[in-house]
């Protein structure tokens, strides 16, 4: 199964046929979610865990991240007491929904994070402003703050899974190997790699894509992060907001004593790879309505629902 990307839209009469079609397209995806949304909860984690599995949600993402947590539970072939952070925007008709389906799963509500911070940093310190700024920032700092194992698993919601993710859970038990990451499509620093590198003082991979990994806790160094967004600040270096996470864990874990490498080619971050051939595709930016379309449409032929 191969999913084809929209193409651009080269005049007025193919924008409103493209708006016309997403209307529709937008409607049937909210279809191909519901069943996953009346299945039985998962059982309760039978086992202890080594490492923590978080992942990070909102209203807007919450019925696509059951759909993420139920394909990766399957897969995995068994359940896990994830740690669930929320932006501050998850009703608590949708909290009690994951709690009651995913059994001894904890929540970490937004304020509760946001005291914690606080109390952890300082109100003025850069890195609480950077929080309280940047939402992703939680994927990096709360990760830390609500984990006590030394290996933790990181989710994106936008994420399926069709065959058991053996390298990720082998990574996450082991702690003679580095930190492992999707391979992005193209760069996707936050800044110029040459101006990163000088900042932490390593050569680091510039197509880290923090949806998919498993990184050591003690990789993520409170102290090292005040230290490069001082030099952020006070440098005037401009970034990208909303890739200052995943280049902040980069840069972190080339530091660390295991140091950072991508998860297998089946893991890639990739638009048109066949999710058949793969264990899991992340369905980022243009390819987002595949999530449904592709990737729910292929777990339910399989039977998985």
């Amino acid at each position: 199964m191969k999913f084809k990307i929209d193409p651009k839209p080269s005049n007025l009469f193919e924008r409103v046929l493209f708006k016309l079609k997403r209307v529709f397209r937008d409607r049937k995806r909210v279809s191909l979610r519901k069943p996953y949304l009346t299945l039985a909860p998962v059982a309760v984690p039978g086992q202890d865990q080594d490492f923590s599995v978080h992942i990070l949600l909102c209203n807007r993402d919450f019925e696509m991240s059951i759909c993420a947590l139920r394909s990766f539970v399957h897969y995995c072939g068994r359940s896990f007491e994830f740690v669930i952070h929320e932006d501050g925007t998850l009703s608590k008709q949708q909290k009690d929904y994951l709690l009651k389906n995913f059994p001894k799963s904890e929540i970490i509500d937004y304020d509760r994070s946001l005291d914690l911070a606080r109390e952890t940093f300082g109100e003025n310190s850069e890195i609480y402003k950077m929080r309280k700024r940047g939402v992703l920032m939680l994927k990096l700092l709360d990760i830390k703050l609500f984990s006590k194992k030394r290996k933790i698993i990181v989710l994106d919601s936008d994420i399926l899974f069709f065959k058991k993710p053996v390298e990720l859970l082998d990574a996450a038990t082991r702690f003679d190997v580095p930190s492992l990451f999707n391979k992005d499509v193209l760069p996707s620093l936050m800044a110029p790699k040459e101006v990163l590198e000088r900042i932490c003082s390593q050569k680091i991979p510039e197509r880290i894509n923090s949806g998919l990994s498993v990184v050591y806790r003690d990789a993520i160094d409170f102290e090292l992060i005040e230290k490069w967004l001082k030099e952020l600040n006070d440098q005037k270096i401009d970034f990208i907001m909303h890739r200052i996470e995943q280049s902040l864990i980069t840069m972190l874990c080339v530091n660390h004593k295991n140091g950072i490498d991508y998860l297998p080619e089946t893991y890639d971050v990739s638009f048109d790879k066949n999710v058949d051939q793969s264990v899991c595709k992340h369905y980022v930016g243009i390819i987002r309505h595949g999530f449904e379309l592709e990737g729910l449409t292929y777990l339910e032929d399989k039977g998985i629902i």
